[in-house]
């Protein structure tokens, strides 16, 4: 189990490397990449956030406790959820989530240990090629891969259960909270505060070396055709 405290002198370091000049978006506040990773959203030793990704208003909150302290992020009240699939020169698509809940729940002993948590999103999701309705994302949070920083929170997530019709997800999720303002310290006292959630759904690698594939074979066949009216 890692230590919070021991995480937070990550946030100097971030400040001065420099980003990758690519071609990028910027849509509801959230850049993103030609790779389909979110601008920002990125801590060392955790998976980057990605696409597909949902991303939402939560409220954030740590409370300190005599045998052990808690951090939990939920759904700001009229807040909107969105799903982004897929992402073409830097520009993802991007589905609203109706009736829409977040919460993630971390627990920590004292001494800034993570002991445990979990991350619920539930909603109605309806797209061309997906959909879900009800809980759509369940997972642990990873005892043993997280950062905390000023305001920049990151947890990679075990025993993935991913209910979208359309999207076959892999057991590496990721999930991020950036706070408005700066609330993390460290003496992490108590403190609540808005931010923006960004949850990854990444994709088995067989399915992206798939597409690939089928990209290939159609370029292959494209060529053929040509070589034959020639």
């Amino acid at each position: 189990m890692k230590k919070v405290r021991g995480w937070v002198f990550c946030s100097v370091l971030l400040v001065g490397m420099p980003l990758p000049v690519v071609n990028a978006a910027t849509i509801n506040d959230l850049t993103y990449n030609e790779d389909g990773t979110v601008v920002d959203f990125s801590l060392p030793g955790l998976n980057s956030a990605g696409n597909p990704n949902f991303y939402n208003d939560v409220t954030v909150t740590w409370n300190n406790g005599r045998r052990y302290d808690t951090l939990t992020a939920v759904s700001s009240k009229g807040g909107s959820m969105f799903f982004t699939r897929g992402v073409t020169n830097g520009v993802p698509d991007v589905y609203a989530v109706q009736n829409s809940s977040f919460k993630l729940y971390a627990k920590f002993d004292n001494a800034g240990n993570l002991l445990g948590g979990t991350l619920s999103i539930r909603g109605t999701l309806v797209g061309p090629d997906f959909g879900g309705r009800g809980r759509l994302v369940s997972a642990d949070l990873d005892l043993n891969a997280f950062v905390i920083t000023e305001n920049l929170i990151g947890f990679n997530t075990v025993n993935l259960n991913c209910r979208i019709s359309g999207v076959v997800c892999s057991d590496s999720e990721s999930v991020y909270l950036r706070l408005d303002t700066a609330g993390f310290n460290t003496s992490l006292r108590n403190f609540t505060a808005t931010g923006l959630a960004v949850t990854t759904i990444p994709l088995p690698a067989a399915v992206w070396l798939l597409g690939s594939g089928l990209l290939g074979l159609a370029g292959f066949s494209r060529r053929r055709r040509a070589t034959y009216r020639a």
